[in-house]
């Protein structure tokens, strides 16, 4: 019977054996959600452009220095970077099943040839049988294996891919953020420093007042107990800057030496992202945390295809070419070819319990991947929403605090001017003077929500992420 034969025989049968295959009943599988069916979400809007170092916008250096220095050093990074590197090495290794596989084996052995089966003068005799060959395999996919397992690969290296993104913007989120709070922080200490004094000239004037006989003994009392209180808020934000400094540390991953006492943020005016109208569908393409979301649903999905494939039979090709002989001095040599081909099938049959249940798993497996892309898909949505709301109320809030502190700083130059022309006393000056530093701390802590808000709403964008930054790979294209 001819190869061709042979082979046609195997081919036929595998086909006829695939229609036997029953992979039993399926659970119901979940539905990947729609962002164009949820409400206020909208294809007109899309997600404003924001370039990857955002945190450039702020204008200054030294913040740019600890975000730079973190992507080199933080293990966050680093582990975001090993499994991106492990998920490309398994999209390899998915890649070349489906290539031929090919080696080449040599042996040798000192073996004693039984009479029974080796006629003499080799029956009997102990002889060096010496084999060189390359071997070749292939494996014949009629049912889409080999795609399917690029398929997971790829999705699992573009998941990857968006896990490093997003654990970057989250890395520099963080920094920023924590930055902006040593602003604040310092900011708050100036303030209080400046109330310390004023309390501290209070507390004298009372003193001079008491002694005259002017004011009794609680005034004196109670202005002690203003400068207390001063110098308690000083103690406080000095442990704040303490803290924020060894969170700093941390996130830049090279120990607390890395971030000085002597930092002092030099933040400018925060440049606003263009805020949208509505929520903008396009975000789920802008969220590297949404995207690697969806990467794991299409690895599900390619891995319940592996199961279901697992009933189907496999058909294989294989082929060697090379020598082998008897006697090692005439291994090589043209008496000494040899090779062989032929196919081979296989098909579970007493194994089928077994197959169902790990057909089981990766459905439960997918269905929880569908369910996880569509919280991550909710998630993303509420927090551009949360950003935008609270930077709308914000706004609103910042204009009355400042309209507020104009109003306070005008109260304090008339009372300055009154002083000087006689008509009020110093005491009266002190307490405008108290009020104008109490209005700026509130405005210096509403500059500091705004800024972090601003943070808030470009991570919830994507910040400077698009799927069109990751790879495309072949199985992409079909």
């Amino acid at each position: 019977m001819s190869c061709a034969r042979v082979w046609g025989g195997c081919a036929a049968l595998g086909v006829l054996l695939m229609g036997c295959a029953a992979t039993g009943s399926r659970e119901p599988t979940l539905s990947i959600l729609d962002p164009h069916a949820l409400a206020g979400v909208t294809a007109a809007v899309s997600v404003p452009t924001i370039k990857d170092a955002w945190w450039t916008d702020f204008q200054d250096l030294q913040l740019s220095e600890l975000i730079n220095d973190a992507f080199a050093h933080s293990p966050s990074v680093a582990v975001a970077t090993a499994r991106l590197s492990s998920a490309n090495a398994l999209l390899v290794v998915a890649r070349a099943q489906r290539l031929p596989q090919t080696q080449v084996t040599a042996s040798v052995e000192r073996e004693l040839l039984t009479a029974k089966l080796y006629p003499p003068p080799f029956g009997g005799a102990t002889v060096n049988l010496g084999q060189l060959n390359l071997d070749l395999g292939y494996e014949i996919d009629l049912v889409g294996r080999s795609r399917a397992r690029i398929e997971v690969g790829n999705a699992g290296s573009r998941g990857a891919e968006a896990d490093l993104a997003a654990t970057r913007l989250s890395l520099a989120a963080a920094i920023t953020r924590a930055y902006v709070q040593l602003a604040r922080t310092d900011a708050l200490a100036a303030i209080a420093g400046d109330l310390l004094q004023e309390r501290q000239k209070w507390l004298a004037l009372t003193k001079v007042r008491q002694g005259a006989g002017v004011d009794t003994e609680f005034p004196v009392e109670s202005a002690a107990a203003g400068v207390a209180t001063a110098e308690a808020e000083l103690a406080v934000l000095a442990n704040q800057r303490s803290l924020l400094l060894n969170a700093l540390a941390e996130l830049v991953g090279m120990g607390p030496g890395r971030v000085p006492d002597s930092l002092r943020p030099a933040l400018s005016l925060v440049v606003m992202p263009s805020v949208p109208d509505a929520l903008p569908a396009d975000l789920v393409s802008r969220r590297p945390d949404v995207l690697s979301s969806q990467q794991r649903v299409l690895a599900a999905a390619g891995e319940v295809k592996l199961a279901e494939d697992a009933f189907y039979p496999n058909i294989n090709l294989s082929a060697f070419a090379g020598f082998e002989s008897l006697e090692l001095s005439s291994l090589i040599s043209t008496s000494a070819r040899n090779w062989g081909v032929g196919p081979a099938i296989s098909l579970p049959l007493f194994d089928v319990g077994r197959l169902r249940g790990q057909l089981g798993v990766k459905d439960a497996a997918y269905r929880a991947a569908v369910a996880q892309y569509n919280g991550s898909v909710l998630s993303a949505f509420r927090e551009v929403a949360d950003a935008l709301t609270s930077l709308h109320h914000l706004v609103m809030e910042k204009a009355s605090n400042r309209d507020v502190l104009v109003a306070v700083e005008h109260a304090y130059n008339m009372t300055q001017a009154r002083f000087t022309a006689g008509l009020v006393d110093q005491m009266s000056v002190l307490a405008a003077q108290e009020r104008l530093l109490e209005q700026q701390r509130v405005v210096a802590e509403i500059d500091s929500r705004h800024a972090e808000l601003v943070i808030a709403l470009i991570r919830a964008l994507g910040g400077g992420f698009s799927t069109l930054t990751l790879p495309v790979s072949e199985s992409d294209h079909g």
